[in-house]
C-alpha cells in the first residue's frame, strides 16, 4: 500500500492532523498507528542509501561490542569465565566488587595488530575500556580470589561463602518487612 493512499482514504481529503478539537477517538489513533507503522516500512536504510546514490555500499553494520560470560561452581568455588580475545595480560582487567553478590569488571581491549600489519581496514572487536556488572548466583568472598588468562578466556575463581548451620538457622528467623516509599 502506497503510503499517500492513506490520507487519500480520509473524509476531508487532508492530513489526519487536521481533525477538529482536541479529543481524539481510539480509531483516530490507530489510524496514526498505522501512518507511523507504513512510513516506517518504508524508510529504512536501503531507502536513504538509494536516495543518496550509494547503492549497494550503504550498509550500517550494527556490531554488538559484548564479552559473554559463564558462570560455574562447585562445593567450594565459583569460577567466572569471560572470552576476552586478544588481552595482552591480567593487567588489562580490572575487578571492583560493590558487594559479595556484585561485581563490575573493567576491561581495556585492545585491536590485536598481527606482525607485520601497518593499517586497520576494519574491527568488529571493542577496542576500549569496556565495564560490565554481573551479577554472581552465590555470595562469595570478595578478598579470596584469583585470575588467569589462556586462549581467550579469562577466568576468575573465587571461594564461595560457605554459610553454617547456625548462620542458616538464623537467617530463616530473621523478618523482612519491606518498606515502600
Amino acid at each position: 500500500m502506497n503510503p499517500m493512499d492513506f490520507f487519500n482514504q480520509k473524509k476531508d481529503g487532508g492530513f489526519p492532523f487536521n481533525q477538529a478539537g482536541t479529543h481524539f477517538s481510539p480509531e483516530y489513533l490507530n489510524q496514526i498507528k498505522t501512518m507511523v507503522k507504513q512510513y516506517n516500512s518504508v524508510m529504512t536504510d536501503d531507502f536513504w542509501g538509494d536516495l543518496n546514490g550509494l547503492t549497494g555500499s550503504y550498509k550500517k553494520e550494527k556490531v554488538i561490542q559484548m564479552l559473554p560470560i559463564e558462570i560455574w561452581e562447585n562445593k567450594d568455588y565459583l569460577y567466572l569465565s569471560i572470552i576476552v580475545p586478544g588481552l595482552e595480560g591480567l593487567k588489562d582487567a580490572k575487578l571492583f566488587f560493590q558487594n559479595d553478590q556484585v561485581l563490575i569488571l573493567k576491561i581495556n581491549s585492545p585491536s590485536y595488530k598481527p606482525a607485520g600489519a601497518e593499517i586497520l581496514l576494519r574491527s568488529e572487536t571493542p577496542q576500549q575500556m569496556y565495564e560490565r556488572q554481573i551479577q554472581l548466583e552465590k555470595p562469595v568472598k570478595t578478598t579470596d580470589y584469583s585470575s588467569s588468562y589462556q586462549g581467550g578466556i579469562l577466568t576468575y575463581t573465587f571461594a564461595k561463602i560457605q554459610k553454617s548451620w547456625n548462620d542458616q538457622a538464623n537467617s530463616q528467623n530473621e523478618l523482612e518487612i519491606p518498606f515502600d516509599f
